[in-house]
């Protein structure tokens, strides 16, 4: 072996060194939560990336891309451990360091550290990388299918975003830790994770223990997150949030994703793909049993701010419904494999509200949607408020929801040259236990339930989708003019509900 490579091996297998943990050189929950506490006491000062070079901070997407973490340097690889670690560069739009502690069995903390010997530059060297760069994030590996081959199920990279796949998964949405003002007048605050600690697994383990500090200008926050990798990947997620000042709009368990464009076709796009999104829906269970779906739209001209109030929900996410690969044709994206998300709350919500942020976009690669669960009583400065739930990440799942579920919605806009009203054309999907199909029931025996805030409904049909299963229901709507239309639909059979409540907002031009 010459001496280079021997050297790359030296400097990044053994690449951590002694360092402090919150109170010196031990880490344990109970001292996360207290240095948060101490923290929140404290002014807020904005971590400052003037040590990174201007060349790292100028670079664009794409050569950000090509700065690659060299395998042999993956943290643990040669420890016979269910895990490893690969940690992300600065550059480009992760600019701030994010200290990365190790935490062994005993609570010692050694800190990742980082070596430029550990990364693939695929562009000539600009300037001297710095040896004490420091990292702005990390990967998860899990075993792969094959022997010697390692899959990435979850990252921690920018701000207080993080992402988690299950097996067949590819990225697409991501979590977040907090979410602050979004959509508000005053402008919308990014909480930031700024230190994070990784627990070694046991050759045994089944989870990998991660635990993070947050701080923003409002509050800070202690975080435990459990990670269970599987056919759905599991999260288990704990904050203790201790605000500096009263949050006017608070975002717990918050989800982001990316929609252009779906079934509805409402804005053109010269793309030769049918569908181009990372999830196509927000699903919602309420505590009574009834489910809720609201289909995305990529607004035409100005965010759109949808507000569900709601007491104790039992979850909430955001999907991927469609899985056919003919809805997108795209044999890079993969879109029909992109992981859909679920939070169960542990401990109750409570009354509140969830609030779905659409913003206006025309390109695939900006994030443009956003949930989260809003309480109906903000923590006041000093209060501290404790948060737990499980993120769940999977590609289908038959118990959300058990009823029949919304499979595609379409709409055709009205026609100002025949005075047309804006029809709307929804595909249902009988549930598994035969739930929202006519068969084996009388002509008529389900009805669709219709409503609209403004506006006449008119021509309301429902009719069995031969071709494809379920059943079709076909509604108009008309003389709205430019006002926000409502709109709820529901099949029943008698008064019971026997589908998902599709939920949508129609606003003429």
């Amino acid at each position: 072996m010459s001496l280079v490579p021997r050297l790359i091996l030296a400097l990044l297998v053994l690449a951590v060194t002694a360092s402090a943990g919150p109170t010196g050189d031990e880490f344990s929950l109970a001292l996360l939560r207290q240095r948060a506490r101490e923290l929140s006491k404290q002014e807020y000062e904005k971590r400052s990336a003037d040590d990174l070079p201007r060349w790292l901070a100028e670079l664009d997407f794409d050569g950000y891309r090509r700065i690659q973490f060299r395998p042999q340097a993956t943290l643990w690889s040669g420890d016979a451990l269910p895990f490893q670690l690969r940690f992300a560069h600065r550059g480009y739009l992760y600019r701030q360091r994010m200290p990365i502690q190790l935490v062994g069995e005993t609570g010692s903390v050694a800190e990742a550290r980082f070596g430029p010997a550990q990364f693939e530059y695929g562009f000539p060297l600009p300037d001297v990388v710095p040896d004490d760069l420091g990292y702005s994030g990390f990967a998860v590996l899990l075993p792969g299918p094959r022997a010697g081959t390692w899959n990435e199920i979850a990252s921690f990279l920018g701000a207080s975003y993080f992402r988690v796949t299950g097996e067949g998964q590819l990225y697409g949405a991501s979590a977040r830790g907090l979410a602050i003002d979004t959509a508000s007048t005053s402008g919308e605050e990014f909480p930031e994770f700024v230190e994070m600690w990784v627990q070694r697994p046991r050759p045994d383990a089944r989870e990998l223990e991660l635990f993070a500090l947050l701080d923003s200008p409002s509050t800070t926050g202690a975080y435990r997150f459990v990670l269970t990798p599987g056919p759905e990947t599991l999260v288990d997620v704990e904050a203790w949030l201790n605000p500096r000042r009263a949050i006017a709009k608070l975002g717990l368990a918050p989800l982001t994703s990316m929609f252009l464009y779906g079934e509805e076709r409402l804005r053109s796009f010269h793309d030769f793909r049918p569908e181009v999104h990372d999830s196509d829906g927000v699903l919602v269970a309420e505590a009574d049993g009834g489910w809720l779906w609201r289909p995305l739209v990529n607004p035409e001209g100005e965010h759109r701010v949808s507000r569900v109030p709601l007491d104790d929900p039992q979850g909430f996410g955001l999907l991927q419904r469609d899985r056919s690969f003919a809805s997108y044709q795209d044999l890079e994206a993969r879109y029909e494999r992109r992981t859909s998300y679920w939070v169960t709350p542990h401990a109750g919500f409570g009354a509140g509200a969830l609030e779905l942020v659409e913003v206006p976009s025309e390109a695939e690669h900006n994030d443009n949607v956003v949930v989260y669960w809003t309480p109906e009583h903000a923590p006041a400065a000093g209060e501290e408020l404790a948060v737990h739930y499980t993120l769940s990440a999977f590609l289908d799942d038959p118990e959300r929801s058990p009823l029949a579920r919304v499979r595609a919605t379409r709409v055709r806009p009205p026609d100002e040259k025949s005075d047309a009203p804006v029809l709307f054309v929804l595909d249902f999907e009988a549930a598994e236990d035969g739930a929202g199909s006519e068969s084996g029931d009388e002509p008529g025996a389900l009805v669709a339930d219709v409503h609209a805030s403004t506006g006449e409904l008119g021509n309301v049909t429902l009719q069995p989708n031969e071709p494809a299963g379920g059943l079709r229901l076909a509604f108009e709507l008309a003389g709205a003019g430019r006002e926000l239309v409502e709109l709820r639909a529901t099949l029943r059979r008698a008064d019971a509900a026997v589908s998902e409540t599709w939920l949508y907002r129609w606003q003429g031009r």
